[in-house]
């Protein structure tokens, strides 16, 4: 994973790291209790508030504020896992 040059950064390599990671380690995003999605391999972490992007105005002058969770996919890990209750 390490050339001479530093940390190999390839696609490749990158793949191989999460899966090797979620292979050995459980504590991944589709094991968190602060995951979401409908259903799929693609959710969003609600371990905390929306992110922030953008202040929309309708053409009567309302203003709507435009947040997102991170979306992450169900193999991707972070040291806020957190497992289901059972």
């Amino acid at each position: 994973m390490y050339g001479s040059s530093g940390p190999d950064l390839s696609l490749h390599s990158i793949a191989e790291s999460y899966l090797t990671m979620s292979q050995n380690e459980s504590k991944s995003c589709g094991e968190c209790r602060h995951w979401y999605t409908p259903g799929g391999k693609i959710g969003e972490c609600r371990k905390q508030s929306p992110l922030f992007v953008a202040s929309i105005q309708s053409e009567e002058g309302n203003i709507a504020n435009k947040g997102v969770w991170p979306k992450t996919y169900n193999i991707e890990w972070c040291g806020d896992f957190e497992p289901h209750e059972c």
